[in-house]
């Protein structure tokens, strides 16, 4: 009888150890796609930010959170249609937009409860109303209401307040938007950062950095060149080969005050 207890707790030990090792194994793929994906946008190489998606979607089909997997997709397809943008190619930039729409959309049906997938999705319509603005009546309304659920669902969530102060940037003050508005949201964020940390390794931890490149840009808009300096060296503190910030932000920065002289 002690022998058959003995091999039976064998077995249970055996498989819980299975068990612990294959969410170890796939929360270490998700931790590979997020530094591929870190190190592709620093580097604003588009074919890297590619291989990261692919990577991705690779994931998703050797982990169980096919919903995370549908996340960081849509995440990747952010970084792409920025670079697009930046590059005025608006068809390439439509054309992931709608890709990341379709993943994100697909991440909230398989978990409703990611207040990160609701707050990505009004970024990306928020970018397709910048390309489309006749989109705006149909694509606003929806885009404001995901806002709210992600801030309904998690409201101390830093990359959540993040986003709702990028929106705020691009949303003129007459509907609920503007730079005042704008700053008051990447604040919280700031303070959410230092506060909420991110325990599941799987889990987004972007955008620390990113909160103090946008407030030393909307300090750079308003010619506080002083404030935006400081904030750029914070971002950089944070993350030293930020290239938005050292190979952007910042030379446009010194132009601008040369010019103000």
């Amino acid at each position: 009888m002690f022998k058959k207890i003995l091999v039976f707790l064998t077995i249970v030990l055996m498989i819980g150890s299975v068990r612990v090792y294959s969410a170890d194994n796939n929360d270490s793929l998700y931790i590979k796609g997020k530094t591929m994906l870190s190190k592709a946008v620093n580097s604003w190489d588009i074919q890297k930010m590619l291989e990261a998606r692919s990577y991705f979607e690779r994931v998703m089909s050797a982990d169980s959170r096919k919903w995370l997997a549908k996340y960081y997709i849509g995440l990747s397809d952010n970084r792409i249609i920025i670079f697009f943008m930046s590059k005025n190619n608006k068809e390439m930039a439509l054309k992931y937009i709608d890709d990341a729409i379709t993943n994100l959309e697909e991440s909230i049906k398989l978990n409703d409860s990611f207040a990160e997938s609701y707050a990505l999705l009004s970024s990306v319509m928020g970018k397709k109303i910048g390309i489309k603005p006749m989109l705006g009546m149909s694509l606003g309304m929806k885009s404001g209401m995901l806002m709210s659920k992600a801030m309904d669902i998690e409201p101390d969530n830093p990359r959540v307040r993040l986003i709702a102060g990028q929106n705020a940037y691009y949303t003129p003050r007459m509907f609920g938007g503007g730079k005042k508005k704008a700053v008051k949201e990447l604040l919280i964020a700031a303070a959410c950062f230092d506060s909420v940390k991110t325990e599941d390794p799987a889990y987004p931890q972007w955008g620390h950095e990113e909160v103090y490149a946008w407030l030393g840009l909307i300090n750079a808009d308003l010619n506080n060149f002083e404030k935006a300096e400081s904030f750029y060296n914070k971002a950089l503190e944070i993350k030293p080969d930020f290239g938005w910030v050292k190979y952007f932000l910042i030379p446009e920065l010194e132009k601008k005050r040369n010019k103000s002289k």
